[in-house]
């Protein structure tokens, strides 16, 4: 597979020029298979499948871009390995506000009007979820009723 037909290569990124997910990362189907192309791009380069239990991962020291799928970027890691690095990179959501009992981490605690503004707001996920200081993920959860439950419809 050419994935240089696919990319193009700016300062030593291979930025894709294709289809992105909703996240921003390259999104390739094959045979009606969805997979991203960071996947196909790291494939390409062991020239094997990943180990079971493994994804590919992108070594955000190295690249911001989320589309960017330059095999040079990118690592055979676990999801562990994965969310460090992103979390290093401050490319995740920081855990802050409360410190979780069974685990002694940090996490967001949401008040009840932040749950309200979020599951109400006409807003987009994302301007909605900045102005709370949330996650996206949580404000579409929030708004599909499988984090706050009891608020009203």
């Amino acid at each position: 597979m050419q994935l240089a037909a696919k990319s193009q290569n700016i300062e030593g990124h291979h930025l894709w020029i294709r289809g992105l997910d909703r996240d921003g990362y390259a999104a390739y189907s094959i045979r009606g298979y969805r997979t991203t192309g960071s996947y196909i791009a790291l494939v390409a380069k062991l020239g094997r499948r990943l180990r079971p239990g493994m994804m590919s991962c992108h070594r955000w020291s190295l690249c911001h871009y989320r589309h960017c799928v330059n095999p040079d970027h990118l690592y055979e890691g676990t999801p562990k390995d994965n969310v460090r690095d992103m979390m290093e990179a401050g490319r995740m959501a920081s855990f802050k506000g409360h410190t979780h009992p069974s685990k002694g981490r940090k996490r967001n605690s949401l008040t009840e009007e932040q749950a309200l503004d979020a599951k109400f707001s006409t807003d987009s996920a994302g301007s909605a979820a900045r102005r709370i200081g949330c996650s996206v993920y949580h404000v579409r959860l929030i708004r599909k009723g499988v984090l706050w439950k009891h608020l009203l419809c």
